[in-house]
């Protein structure tokens, strides 16, 4: 009998990743932690990986991911990843001016999501 690879399974499909991302979010509201996009990051990436990962593996994953900024909501802990290249040309700009080659950057803003506005039903939040 012969038996099949791991190498030749079909990725997770889509809707097993949201029923798992799912699952994640309710532990991790049960267990009274936010969900952010570093915890998405990592449930994704297991899901997705068929072979074993080490923490250096995963963190290697991470970091070399182009330079990406993120929108946190301050009441639920959501966030957006998005990408600005204007962001990462004020880096370089702030590196020439302190004589810093740089290499990488991290950008959070803060704020409320659409959706903690609307339970607030026009409460203001901040």
């Amino acid at each position: 009998m012969l038996q099949k690879r791991i190498d030749d399974q079909p990725s997770i499909s889509p809707e097993n990743m949201r029923e798992a991302e799912g699952i994640f979010l309710r532990h991790l509201r049960r267990v009274g932690l936010k969900q952010t996009e570093q915890r998405g990051t990592i449930l994704r990436t297991f899901l997705e990986t068929r072979a074993h990962l080490s923490t250096d593996e995963l963190y290697q994953h991470q970091y070399n991911r182009r330079s990406h900024h993120h929108m946190v909501c301050t009441e639920c802990g959501a966030s957006v990843e998005f990408f600005s290249p204007e962001v990462g040309e004020l880096e370089q700009q702030v590196g020439r001016k302190h004589h810093f080659v740089t290499t990488r950057h991290t950008f959070q803003i803060y704020g409320i999501c659409e959706e903690c506005r609307k339970k607030s039903n026009g409460r203001r939040l901040v």
